[in-house]
């Protein structure tokens, strides 16, 4: 049912590791700022602005390339539609348009041999994606190719909304069709989640149900369980089992409360003699930070669970944020927990050393990492662009250009790092898709995030967080029309042409796009190393080699990769080995 990442031409992690860390580190300046460095610095679409990263870091064949894609094509959408192909891999569509240099056509070639391997988007899925359409229209979400044009201003035509029932959508779990003996019917009829929800925490849950009897697991704790949809899952599915989540937000375990009650009330109307009850649905509510130590997270369990004797765990992750995935592993190999399962999420967040690399493989000897795996922790982020309609490119690309030239507006405004001089980096959250037409009122949005006090920005010098506060107040201040045409101004300065936007930072983030899978696979096997590594000696080594299986179909969930081990049972005391007539 479950397939591992490899693609076929590889034997087992460590020989697709070695080659994913061969091309990227062949590749490492589209990704790695200051490659080969002692500390890692992210390359940024604003770096191609401000550190005159495009001819650094591109070749020079390639920036020809793209300036002889621009004048094949007769309008930006087409060009973008060229910008699609080439993260896709496409030589073929590429050629017809405008011939490829050879070093450009080995780059793509590379990179699409070592793509993980893909799993097929089952019938069940493609139907519920489409579920409110109608036949005519079902297939065309993603192979319309009619986009927005953009305008010779700063704004663009907006597109149509999507159609309703589209992974835009938030068609509900109720609507969907149900795979025959993929999960229990009554968990499908609940209505209590959005289609993509139900179908990460059906396919995890599954894949979690069959551990746990692998495993003879009797609690399930799931790391960052929000609103609790897939311990409900596991306590629906397995009635033995107790399911534990650990959420710090109050908002969140407020509604994991509240889901649970709700779960219990529709299952007794779905059937009253159904065995669900609530009360096997376990919140910790506690901040654990990310260093905590085996032992009192041991001690944590053992508090909210003292009737149970031998706890057999298996720790779980459904997008697990940054350095979350890493902590989770960290446990299970010094606790007693006898599995985990979990899909990470948000690369972004990773920290250098603690967050990745963390193999022996990857971080010592001759095989050690001659680039920073977390400065492409971004890109790793992004969504698979083998699945990504032209449209979808575009709203990224004209995001990651509004960003680039709102980073290089406050570069301006306010200079770089007080000790660096370079850009800082200003975490604004996501933008709005309305937003994203109009230079304009996306950055008077931006600005205003950026005085918010809730905000992800605590490692900013104190004087630069008073410059930027009194710079930004005093803009804002500004009577709207004069600020809107300041804004408007200043990103006419930054296009090389008024007929399409800052094309230097669009080709560059599509050659990076290409790659984005890789540095995730890379991340994700090293992971599986470290695994591998710190069982093969121990007292409870694995079962099999930890894998990487594709679970989410990628066009619904793009972090879609599980990483699974199980621990060998540990070996029996000598009491436990007497004969039975021994005690008799």
């Amino acid at each position: 049912m479950y397939r591992d990442i490899l693609p076929g031409r590889f034997s087992c992690h460590l020989e697709y590791g070695n080659a994913l860390a061969a091309f990227l580190s062949k590749y490492s300046l589209l990704f790695d700022f200051d490659a080969r460095s002692a500390s890692p610095v992210d390359q940024k679409p604003v770096h191609i602005l401000i550190d005159n990263g495009w001819e650094a870091r591109v070749p020079k064949e390639w920036r020809s390339f793209f300036e002889g894609l621009r004048s094949a094509t007769p309008t930006h959408n087409d060009f973008t539609l060229g910008l699609l192909a080439l993260q896709r891999g496409d030589v073929d569509s590429l050629n017809k348009v405008h011939p490829v240099p050879e070093s450009l056509v080995q780059y793509m070639n590379e990179a699409k041999s070592l793509l993980p391997a893909e799993i097929a988007c089952d019938n069940v899925e493609v139907h519920a994606l489409n579920v409110q359409q109608s036949s005519a229209t079902a297939t065309t979400t993603s192979t319309s190719t009619t986009e927005p044009t953009v305008s010779t201003s700063s704004s663009v035509d907006q597109p149509p909304q999507p159609a309703s029932g589209t992974r835009k959508g938030k068609g509900r779990g109720s609507a969907l069709p149900i795979k025959e003996g993929q999960n229990s019917p009554a968990f499908g009829s609940l209505g209590l989640m959005s289609f993509k929800k139900r179908h990460e925490v059906e396919r995890l849950g599954g894949l979690i149900v069959s551990v746990i009897k692998q495993t003879n697991a009797n609690v399930v704790i799931d790391f960052g369980a929000g609103k609790g949809y897939l311990t409900g899952y596991i306590t629906l599915n397995c009635p033995d089992v107790i399911a534990v989540g650990v959420e710090a937000g109050d908002a969140q375990t407020e509604g994991f409360r509240t889901r649970a009650t709700k779960m219990e009330s529709k299952l007794r109307n779905h059937d009253p003699h159904n065995a669900f009850s609530s009360s096997r649905l376990i919140i910790i509510q506690d901040y654990l930070p990310l260093t905590i130590e085996p032992n009192q997270f041991t001690e944590i369990v053992k508090r909210h669970l003292p009737h149970i004797t031998e706890v057999r765990s298996i720790l779980v992750g459904l997008h697990s944020c940054g350095d979350l995935s890493p902590t989770i592993l960290k446990l299970f190999l010094n606790t007693n927990a006898v599995a985990t399962v979990s899909v990470g999420c948000c690369y972004h967040l990773l920290s250098e050393g603690r967050g990745t690399p963390l193999s022996k493989f990857f971080t010592l000897g001759p095989t050690k990492l001659d680039f920073h795996l977390c400065t492409g922790r971004h890109i790793a982020a992004n969504p698979v662009p083998q699945h990504q309609t032209a449209s979808e490119l575009q709203q990224m690309v004209r995001s990651q250009s509004f960003r680039a030239g709102l980073e290089s507006f406050l570069y301006m405004l306010i200079g770089g790092h007080p000790e660096t001089h370079r850009p800082m980096v200003h975490f604004l959250g996501k933008t709005p898709e309305k937003l994203l037409y109009n230079f304009d009122l996306y950055a008077e949005h931006s600005l205003k995030r950026l005085l918010r006090p809730a905000t992800k920005n605590e490692s900013w010098p104190e004087a630069y967080r008073v410059q930027l506060t009194t710079k930004v107040t005093g803009l804002l201040s500004t009577p709207r029309p004069e600020l809107l045409a300041q804004l408007r101004d200043f990103y006419q300065t930054l296009s090389p042409t008024t007929s399409q936007t800052l094309f230097h930072v669009e080709c560059f983030a599509a050659l990076r796009h290409l790659i984005g899978p890789l540095l995730e696979a890379l991340i994700l096997v090293d992971r599986a190393l470290y695994l591998n590594e710190n069982c093969s000696t121990g007292p409870t080594p694995l079962t099999q080699p930890a894998q990487l299986l594709q679970l989410f179909s990628p066009s619904v969930s793009p972090r879609r990769i599980a990483l699974v081990a199980t621990k060998q049972p540990p070996p029996s005391s000598p009491e436990e080995e007497q004969p039975d007539e021994h005690h008799s």
